[in-house]
């Protein structure tokens, strides 16, 4: 499931994403199926969670793709493919991702998520890919 951390700039990206991928579902349906996708019963409470973290570390949350589409179908829409929520979260517009991808030897590109992670008080957490496995650091 994809991560995303929960701030007004993120979600605002993460639906203008959705709204490109679904123009035919209103706004505020959007926004009750982001907020439901993401863990939350309304958009409302989404807002005030975010609102509640100001001058803290903002929390993670986990995207589930099927609540999302699951949302969109109680509020009257047909089938919706669960890929497209997770498609906007993943989108590289986003301005504050927990993750960061980088070519193996990059050491720039590590060095600013170092410091990225460093500066948000979060483990840095290292995948390096391998034909057969993957290495956790």
């Amino acid at each position: 499931m994809p991560l995303l951390i929960l701030n007004e700039q993120n979600v605002a990206l993460a639906k203008a994403a959705l709204r490109v991928a679904m123009p035919d579902i209103r706004s505020t349906h959007l926004s009750e199926a982001i907020a439901f996708g993401l863990g939350y019963k309304t958009h409302a409470a989404l807002r005030d969670a975010i609102a509640s973290a100001s001058g803290r570390r903002p929390a993670v949350a986990d995207g589930d793709p099927v609540r999302f589409a699951q949302r969109l179908m109680t509020l009257g829409y047909g089938a919706i493919e669960p890929g497209i929520f997770s498609d906007a979260l993943a989108e590289p517009t986003l301005s504050d991702t927990p993750f960061a991808f980088f070519k193996r030897g990059d050491r720039a590109a590590n060095d600013r998520h170092y410091h990225f992670c460093e500066q948000r008080g979060q483990p840095m957490i290292t995948v390096r890919m391998a034909r057969r496995y993957a290495e956790l650091q």
